[in-house]
């Protein structure tokens, strides 16, 4: 059951037993729905969804975390790289709930091809480099994925992850004092979705830039830039093609 986080751990279990390391990268590849609430609102948001039994690994559940808890006591360290080969799962949520358990995140923020990653390029480059981290490792799956002719691919530096919360929760308080509550929707409306202007989620830094570019708030431009500075500084490698 690939949607039963088990299945995964178990995985794990089996890989470092017979392959140990000295770093890990966990991949998941299957379909992914980051947040993206199903029509009928039942909570099942997040990957790998298991076509026989309709089971899903959630995020908003704890699935997600309570996988990569299990697999780090398995691997006695954070995983070097947690990858996500699916659809629509490189989102700040996701990166918040995977921050304590792993250095990289690697994943698109928009749809991706039935074929997934380029693995034969980007592995190729590791048996190259074997001593490569993660940094180096997301920056080859972005670059091999994009030569495919696919969409996008980046990858987040976790370790930035609690300074982005903190200055996206800044953000979010200085609309809620300030009733800017126009300038956030058309911050929502001019800002980039996978699923066009009525899509759940959309570009965070568009979204921040926007609602920078809009509002007459002096506090609240500071506290975007704050937010934005940070953000820049946790996507460590972004392959997108123009379009």
């Amino acid at each position: 059951d690939s949607g039963d986080y088990h299945s995964v751990v178990d995985f794990v279990e089996w890989g470092v037993e017979n392959h140990p390391a000295e770093k890990y990268a966990l991949v998941l590849w299957n379909h992914g729905a980051s947040w993206f609430a199903r029509a009928n609102s039942v909570a099942q948001k997040g990957i790998s969804l298991d076509e026989g039994s309709g089971n899903e690994i959630s995020v908003s559940n704890g699935d997600l975390e309570s996988m990569l808890a299990d697999v780090t006591d398995i691997t006695g360290e954070k995983l070097e790289v947690l990858g996500m080969d699916a659809c629509i799962m490189q989102s700040w949520e996701i990166a918040h709930v995977a921050a304590p358990y792993a250095n990289y995140y690697v994943a698109s923020q928009d749809y991706e091809g039935f074929d997934g990653w380029n693995y034969e390029g980007s592995m190729l480059d590791l048996i190259d480099d074997p001593f490569m981290g993660g940094k180096g490792f997301g920056a080859a799956v972005g670059q091999r994925f994009i030569e495919t002719g696919d969409l996008t691919q980046s990858t987040i530096d976790l370790a930035l992850i609690p300074a982005l919360t903190e200055k996206l929760d800044a953000v979010a308080q200085e609309i809620i004092d300030n009733t800017e509550e126009n300038v956030y929707r058309q911050g929502v409306e001019r800002s980039y979705s996978y699923d066009g202007p009525g899509g759940n989620d959309h570009d965070l830094r568009g979204f921040l830039r926007t609602l920078s570019d809009r509002t007459e708030h002096p506090p609240l431009v500071n506290k975007i830039d704050a937010a934005i500075a940070v953000l820049d500084q946790a996507i460590v490698s972004n392959y997108t093609h123009e379009d």
